[in-house]
């Protein structure tokens, strides 16, 4: 269960379907490991021993476990963590940041977000596990964790079991 906020308003409560966890660096429903929930990610590090692990959702992001006590740590800005050394380095051509990179929204999708219709999710065209979030008339682009796909009936990510969607060179086909 997790709270919908705008503007540090309250909008609804809402519950992720079962078996995932919310995911705040992502904004969407996950499963549990790459929900990156704190008491989740070092759950398996033996006492007494230290480890530095990356972020699967954000670039910038990466935590620190010491025997089962995560704490994460943020690269300033403009820098990626690096995995290989164990440290944050320039985000640029020669260490790209592949996990944030997502396609920019097509015209179709760019015409359903008016600022009339806030707080909408709209899917991607062609990537099931890809939609866009449309706040103050303004579009996010969003993907979903691996393994699940954006659900348009429930407006938001969902196990791919659960989700009739059909990738299309171009157009999705949501089955009925």
């Amino acid at each position: 269960m997790y709270i919908m906020c705008e503007n540090r308003q309250y909008i609804r409560t809402e519950t992720c379907p079962a078996g995932l966890h919310f995911n705040p660096t992502l904004s969407v429903c996950d499963s549990p490991d790459q929900a990156e929930c704190l008491d989740f990610v070092c759950r398996n590090n033996p006492e007494g021993n230290q480890v530095t692990l990356e972020s699967q959702n954000s670039c910038q992001l990466y935590f620190i476990c010491i025997g089962n006590i995560t704490v994460e740590r943020r690269c300033a800005p403009g820098t990626i963590y690096e995995a290989e050394n164990g440290w944050c380095v320039v985000d640029d051509a020669e260490n790209p940041c592949e996990r944030e990179r997502l396609p920019a929204p097509p015209e179709s999708v760019i015409l359903q977000c008016t600022g009339e219709n806030e707080l909408d999710k709209i899917p991607h065209p062609t990537m099931c596990d890809v939609y866009y979030r449309c706040i103050n008339g303004n579009l996010w682009v969003r993907q979903c964790p691996p393994g699940l796909l954006f659900d348009p009936d429930r407006e938001q990510c969902n196990l791919a079991d659960m989700v009739s969607c059909v990738e299309a060179q171009q157009s999705v086909k949501y089955k009925q």
